[in-house]
């Protein structure tokens, strides 16, 4: 998992905010409220950033462990992707293979 990329799916919708975001799954008409950490995450998730590429980035930012920035971002990555509101970017890694 932790070199898979993901990114929002198409039936979702991201919003930043300084304090957070929002996350609209248009199916369901349902609201996702992320505080600042999870949005830090979302916006780094861009179905181009691997799993371990992304903790990178919040390890940094967050000056943490990387391990714990790992189990943040896999944490937050299962709950979404259990919602449908995020997925595995398979065009990416096809790409990459090309």
């Amino acid at each position: 998992m932790t070199d898979s990329i993901y990114r929002l799916g198409e039936d979702a919708v991201f919003e930043a905010f300084d304090d957070g975001g929002l996350i609209l799954d248009v199916n369901t008409i349902t609201f996702t409220e992320l505080n600042i950490t999870a949005r830090d995450i979302l916006q780094a998730t861009d179905g181009k950033h691997t799993l371990q590429e992304v903790a990178n980035i919040l390890a940094r930012e967050y000056e943490i462990d990387y391990e714990i920035a790992v189990a943040d971002v896999k944490a937050l990555y299962e709950d979404l992707t259990n919602q449908g509101i995020l997925v595995e970017n398979t065009s990416q890694k096809k790409e990459e293979k090309s």
